[in-house]
């Protein structure tokens, strides 16, 4: 498996074709050395599963029942990954990418898909500037009538003891049966991370909504903090800490941006996916920015 590097000589990252993933992403420091943003990859042809990122396309997380109906009419769907009872994370993540465009620091991948209900063209740009990693994640519907579309990204961020986390949002789901959204509630006890603290050693399944787009990871053991800033698209989160997580032979935790709920298609107003017609885009950028604490 070819991976294309990019450096622009404070970070570093690691993009693989397969699936459009990020393979690693450093922070080059004079002090820390080499420090990983994201979860490494532990080898080059890992699964998708095992890298550091992956996109969400044309929608993130479960559709329940494998189907949806708009318009008075049903568009089915089949179960895309072992294990799982549904529809998950949409194509990209699985499928191959084209390089539209590589520079030293910056890289355009392209991912087209035609099979099933959904016929459209992905765009990814990942772009590393100055103490900034920049994903803008587009989506253009090559179909041939209006479907609703959203876009997430699924980064895998190092875990330890000490990792703290904040963020604003109102509102988070509780995990229904097949892990599935089952009821909305205003953030509360472990769920409320509006104050920076400690992550709990528990399981979190979780989606968030009414997000204001902004987040602090910090890692007290190494005086380092990134801050998260999502595009006003971005209302909804996901938080994923499965057990394993903690014994994992790299221990991670997801904070994964999205443009809508999970299960969108059942809920009102479709969750916040967003009905494109043929030729229109939807397009949003998360930007990484990791800082040193003093």
């Amino acid at each position: 498996m070819t991976l294309i590097s990019l450096e622009n000589g404070r970070l570093r990252a690691k993009i693989t074709q397969q699936g459009g993933a990020v393979h690693g992403l450093w922070w080059l420091d004079r002090n820390l050395g080499e420090v990983p943003l994201l979860r490494p990859t532990l080898e080059d042809d890992a699964h998708v599963l095992q890298t550091s990122a992956y996109p969400l396309v044309p929608f993130g997380n479960r559709l329940g029942g494998n189907q949806f109906t708009l318009n008075q009419k049903t568009y089915v769907f089949s179960p895309n990954h072992t294990g799982q009872p549904h529809y998950i994370h949409g194509d990209g993540w699985l499928g191959q990418w084209d390089v539209k465009e590589q520079g030293l620091a910056s890289a355009t991948l392209i991912y087209r898909h035609a099979g099933g209900p959904y016929c459209y063209e992905a765009e990814q740009c990942f772009e590393l500037g100055n103490d900034v990693f920049t994903v803008t994640l587009a989506v253009i519907n090559k179909g041939a009538e209006p479907l609703p579309f959203g876009l997430g990204w699924h980064p895998f961020f190092p875990l330890t003891p000490q990792t703290k986390l904040q963020f604003s949002a109102l509102d988070y789901w509780t995990e229904g049966a097949g892990s599935l959204p089952d009821e909305m509630c205003s953030v509360q006890g472990d769920f409320d991370f509006r104050i920076t603290r400690k992550i709990p050693q528990r399981w979190f399944n979780n989606g968030f909504s009414n997000w204001d787009g902004d987040a602090l990871i910090t890692w007290p053991e190494s005086a380092l903090s990134i801050q998260i800033e999502a595009d006003p698209l971005f209302r909804h989160l996901f938080l994923y800490q499965p057990y394993e997580a903690w014994s994992d032979q790299s221990p991670f935790f997801c904070f994964e941006p999205m443009t809508h709920q999970g299960n969108a298609h059942h809920l009102e107003n479709m969750g916040d996916l967003k009905l494109l017609k043929p030729g229109e885009t939807l397009r949003g950028s998360v930007r990484l920015l990791p800082r040193k604490q003093s």
